[in-house]
């Protein structure tokens, strides 16, 4: 059997589904997206948005803008490589890198790019910005049951009480071993913290994240998929209105470094006019399947 690296104490959720919650003042928990992994022989992430209260939305291959070397914002492209939808479409990254925007029976997959191979990134994977959480739908009773059963997991993170409200949640994707690996390497204090793990820096700082993975059971194996989230400091939005921004699909580190405007996948909800001239923009969205008539007798 390959070589495992011992698992620190650290709590990792593991289900086949993660709901991502933002608890507002009050003990409101609102549901902002779901999580799936899979770390079979064919392993791949799916970041999905049912709950989005967004009726239609833009996606699209975009740039890092030019005068931004740390990559924290990026620029429009052209209209020919946006889509408009009035879909939910998911988010989905492959092993092999290929990573696109669909929804079956609903939406085209044709925004799309070549990424970082999934057991490549061993880092940043997704970005996640949510203003104006309290329009998500609050927790179901269901949500909680299945939690219970180990069906599903809910994490949630607090949104504080700033205005607007909003929330920044940045994923990373690592295999075991090197998630494990870095974690030793970087000298830090480890601790359970319930359904969280909290990190404490040599210099004083710390860190709370969530640690997910579909199977306790694969965490026998070395190149088993874990992700982590953590709450982002790096604002991707520079507006005051009710927004959901998800940026995905980086290439990998070494090909950033040498390419002079390494690109990305977004999505935008809402669409606004002010965004481009939506009427010149493709929808995405394919048409709605024609109903079955049932035939007389």
């Amino acid at each position: 059997m390959p070589y495992l690296v011992d698992v620190p104490p650290i709590t990792i959720q593991s289900a086949p589904l993660h709901i991502i919650a933002a608890n507002r003042e009050g003990g409101f928990h609102h549901k902002l997206f779901q999580i799936r992994i899979s770390s079979g022989a064919h392993p791949s992430l799916a970041v999905d948005f049912p709950c989005s209260p967004f009726e239609s939305g833009i996606a699209m291959e975009a740039q890092w803008r030019p005068d931004d070397p740390d990559q924290r914002t990026y620029r429009w492209p052209d209209p020919s490589t946006s889509m408009t939808t009035s879909q939910r479409p998911k988010y989905n990254h492959h092993v092999d890198g290929r990573a696109h925007f669909s929804q079956d029976g609903k939406v085209r997959t044709v925004i799309k790019r070549q990424a970082c191979p999934l057991r490549e990134i061993n880092g940043h994977a997704f970005t996640l910005h949510v203003q104006g959480i309290g329009r998500f739908p609050e927790l179901a009773d269901r949500d909680l049951v299945q939690n219970q059963r180990g069906a599903r997991s809910i994490i949630g993170y607090s949104a504080g009480a700033q205005a607007p409200e909003m929330i920044s949640i940045a994923g990373s994707v690592f295999e075991r071993n090197v998630y494990f690996t870095h974690i030793a390497g970087r000298g830090l204090h480890v601790a359970r913290e319930g359904d969280y793990t909290r990190y404490m820096y040599p210099d004083g700082r710390y860190e709370t994240v969530a640690i997910l993975t579909d199977s306790a059971e694969k965490l026998n194996r070395r190149d088993s998929l874990l992700v982590e989230l953590r709450l982002s400091t790096h604002t991707i939005s520079d507006t005051n209105s009710d927004i959901l921004l998800f940026i995905g699909g980086f290439d990998s580190l070494d090909f950033r470094r040498i390419k002079d405007l390494p690109g990305f996948l977004a999505m935008k909800f809402p669409a606004t006019p002010d965004d481009r001239d939506l009427s010149l923009i493709e929808s995405v969205d394919l048409p709605p399947r024609p109903k079955s008539r049932k035939l007389s007798p």
